[in-house]
């Protein structure tokens, strides 16, 4: 068991490192010839930084709202994990970030978003979300890990000199300061949890606000934001639980694995029903504008997207 978790580590790792060359010589075409390579019309009238920055800050809502399960609902089982979770909402919001900033025809001109935000925007209040957002992940992060940077800045070399500066001075892990920690946590989680719902279900307003695109103009397109962004923040940590949790193999590890995957099947089941009644009703009247983007994207020419990626990779498999 633990030598094909070895191989299972290393493999990921490749796909990582291999990942991260595709991605850096994306940064270089776009710093170098902009957006040229968009190929920006009708059909594509973003580019894939949008979409990215869509998915990704989906999946920092949801690793964020699993954590909440931890910090704010004390699930015992999960307990081993809220750290991993609150890691990895933190590592996908900063690349979201990152995504959307790429997309913007000056990037250098970003922070007159925060300084000029203009209130009856849900774009300009999407701005002030992300950022207080960004500031709670990094003090919850924090609280999080006190106690063991406290514990590291005990030990002599780099690692140890680097733990005493994140610490702040911090020399105290005693269990009630743990327990103080706990009791923090659970108030910016509290926090935390309508902030990410607000800032996703926000993203989804935008686009159910579109009356140009009948496929997104929907008061359901909120709701299905949120259902996805814990489904796929769900199932992302739950991979990243498989490789890198608490002790790989062990019983606790199984139980870990297989509550989590009980909470994706679940999100998987509702994101399936919502999506049901989504299509159901668009195609119940054939005289509505919705009928002809569902048709289009059910029996289109890129209707293999939908049943082969979307149905077969997307819900079949991880049904399965």
């Amino acid at each position: 068991m633990q030598k094909s978790t070895s191989i299972f580590n290393r493999v990921v790792w490749i796909v990582v490192v291999v990942a991260l060359i595709i991605g850096l010589y994306g940064i270089y075409t776009r710093v170098v010839l902009g957006h040229q390579p968009a190929n920006y019309g009708s059909y594509i009238p973003w580019g894939l930084w949008v979409a990215g920055y869509i998915y990704m800050i989906g999946l920092s809502a949801g690793a964020f709202l699993m954590s909440a399960l931890v910090y704010v609902f004390r699930v015992q089982r999960l307990e081993k994990i809220g750290k991993l979770a609150l890691l990895t909402a933190l590592a996908t919001l900063i690349g979201a970030l990152l995504m959307i900033w790429q997309d913007i025809g000056h990037p250098l001109r970003a922070w007159k978003l925060m300084f000029n935000t203009n209130f009856g925007s849900v774009m300009g209040w999407m701005v002030w979300l992300y950022g207080f957002y960004f500031i709670l992940l990094l003090a919850e992060l924090w609280f999080a890990l006190r106690a063991d940077l406290v514990l590291v800045a005990a030990r002599p070399g780099p690692i140890g000199k680097l733990c005493r500066v994140l610490s702040f001075g911090q020399r105290d892990a005693s269990p009630q300061s743990r327990t103080h920690d706990l009791k923090v946590l659970r108030v910016l989680g509290t926090i935390g949890v309508p902030l990410a719902v607000a800032f996703h279900g926000s993203v989804g307003a935008i686009f159910g606000s579109v009356i140009a695109r009948p496929f997104w103009n929907s008061g359901l397109t909120p709701i299905l934001f949120l259902v996805g962004a814990l489904l796929s923040g769900g199932a992302l940590l739950t991979f990243i639980t498989a490789v890198w949790g608490p002790n790989p193999g062990s019983g606790e590890h199984k139980s870990i694995m297989q509550l989590l995957g009980q909470i994706v099947l679940g999100l998987l089941a509702f994101d399936i029903l919502l999506e049901w009644a989504e299509y159901s009703i668009g195609l119940w009247n054939p005289m509505l504008s919705e009928a002809t983007s569902y048709r289009l994207v059910l029996f289109g020419p890129y209707g293999w997207v939908f049943w082969g990626v979307h149905i077969g990779l997307g819900i079949v498999v991880p049904g399965l």
